[in-house]
């Protein structure tokens, strides 16, 4: 299930894209929690608002990379995940929304500063991409645009020159497959104290997967079937009966960075407490009718 990790949407207008070609790169750092939720999350996806100028053809398509940030919000090391958007897939006219598929499917850590360049092998004064951003304010706390002029050699920050400024960008990602609840809910219900292994989205999303399983077992009613058409109104406590469950396998599959094991049985008995009422209502028939009607 694919979510906006970390995101800045601001339209800076016409005036303030940046021409993307040969040597001109550009880039955004940003940082996992300021826009979106603060957990590890796999990286699937980059989304940038972009159109293309051309006289000919720029020759070459768009070219995104995710880097690890040091703290001034610089790219440093190797990419760590590259993606591409078509030359063919960005108009002319206005300025769209446009996706590149990320490869490998990294996971982005929680509080961590990252870059994304934006660049293209070829181009010129005449034929280039154009990035959009909000230049002259700094619109995304997370993070800065900065731009290269020698193909990555160098880079200015804007935020350091005063000339502070943020391009459009969306970061998505998430492996975490499930019907009855999202991962953020899954999470929030293991608890601050979670190992990251027990908050994995894949691991998490299995023990999710079981979860739902025995509630459609348990009530002989298949929720998972149904879920999308019951009412935002009652289908909440499926949720909160799922994402107990689930915190129980977790918790008990790793209780090591509990300040207890005493802390994590605790949490245990609450959740197993609250789901054997949540079960008495499920499991009766005229509450499934009241759920399915609402």
């Amino acid at each position: 299930m694919a979510y906006i990790i970390e995101e800045q949407t601001t339209d800076g207008g016409d005036i303030d894209e940046k021409k993307v070609y040969g040597d001109n790169w550009f880039a955004q750092s940003f940082t996992i929690g300021t826009t979106g939720d603060n957990f590890e999350t796999t990286l699937t996806e980059v989304r940038i608002e972009c159109r293309k100028i051309v006289a000919g053809a720029i020759g070459s398509d768009l070219i995104l990379e995710i880097y690890e940030g040091n703290p001034s919000g610089y790219l440093i090391g190797s990419a760590l995940s590259t993606g591409t958007i078509a030359e063919t897939d960005v108009t002319l006219a206005n300025k769209i929304w446009r996706i590149a598929t990320m490869s490998p499917q990294i996971v982005l850590q929680k509080n961590k500063k990252y870059v994304l360049l934006v660049k293209t092998t070829s181009g010129d004064a005449a034929n280039y991409y154009k990035w959009d951003a909000a230049i002259g304010t700094s619109v995304y706390a997370g993070g800065q645009g900065m731009q290269s002029t020698d193909a990555g050699v160098s880079w200015t920050g804007w935020d350091d020159y005063l000339t502070a400024g943020d391009f459009a960008f969306q970061i998505v990602g998430g492996v975490f497959d499930a019907t009855m609840c999202t991962y953020s809910e899954a999470v929030q219900k293991v608890g601050a104290n979670a190992s990251t292994i027990s908050t994995n989205e894949e691991i998490l999303g299995v023990f999710v997967r079981q979860a739902e399983c025995r509630a459609v077992i348990e009530t002989r009613y298949n929720w998972i079937d149904n879920y999308s058409t019951l009412n935002d109104d009652v289908k909440k406590i499926l949720t909160d009966y799922v994402t107990n469950q689930a915190a129980i396998y977790a918790i008990s599959f790793d209780m090591s960075s509990f300040s207890s094991r005493l802390e994590a049985t605790q949490m245990i008995e609450t959740y197993e407490k609250q789901n054997k009422e949540l079960l008495r209502l499920l499991q009766d028939q005229n509450t499934q009718k009241f759920i399915e009607n609402a």
